[in-house]
């Protein structure tokens, strides 16, 4: 769960650092040949995500469980225990994580504002203690202390990593992505 949301958050990061350029982003993530597919899928599929979940959601937890999870109570205890135990298979998780990076590209190059909002809601600012200890208790592996990541820390990181990956696999698209380092 976490790590399909962690990957949904670093596409929305890239698609807000370079929303200008989604033609690219498209380029960067669909199979040859299919660029114009992946295009009209990073519009569509974060248009739906917001028409299904509401462009009202705070944070990316909340938009990421509303996706991922419409149905579960993820306010129960035993059901995050569950959902934090469960072990999967990596042939079942590497198509989501595709999805979830798409689905973030799209998010972040049509919503940058909402983008920002919801890192700022989620990493930026502090969470209520309780709830923060509850989740630990639970078993969900964060630090004892919340600690901020600003947005535009994150956005370098983001793009470092676009960079490692494009310079292996795509480097004729670092310069239309201004990925020079």
């Amino acid at each position: 769960m976490i790590s399909g949301l962690w990957v949904f958050q670093k596409g929305a990061i890239l698609g807000r650092a370079r929303a200008d350029r989604i033609e690219v982003l498209a380029k960067l993530v669909a199979q040859e040949g299919g660029e114009e597919k992946m295009c009209a899928f990073l519009r569509s599929s974060s248009e739906k995500l917001l028409d299904d979940s509401g462009k009202g959601q705070s944070s990316f937890m909340d938009l990421w469980t509303k996706l991922r999870f419409p149905s579960v109570d993820l306010g129960n205890m035993d059901v995050l225990k569950t959902l934090h135990s469960r072990k999967y298979r990596l042939g079942e998780m590497l198509p989501q994580f595709q999805v979830a990076a798409a689905v973030g590209i799209g998010l972040g190059a049509l919503y940058p504002e909402l983008v920002q909002k919801m890192w700022i809601n989620s990493y930026e600012t502090d969470r209520d203690r309780q709830i923060w200890e509850k989740a630990r208790s639970a078993g969900l592996d964060i630090p004892e202390k919340q600690s901020h990541l600003p947005l535009k820390e994150m956005e370098e990181l983001v793009l470092l990593e676009v960079y490692d990956f494009a310079k292996d696999y795509h480097p004729s698209l670092i310069k239309p992505l201004d990925l020079n380092q």
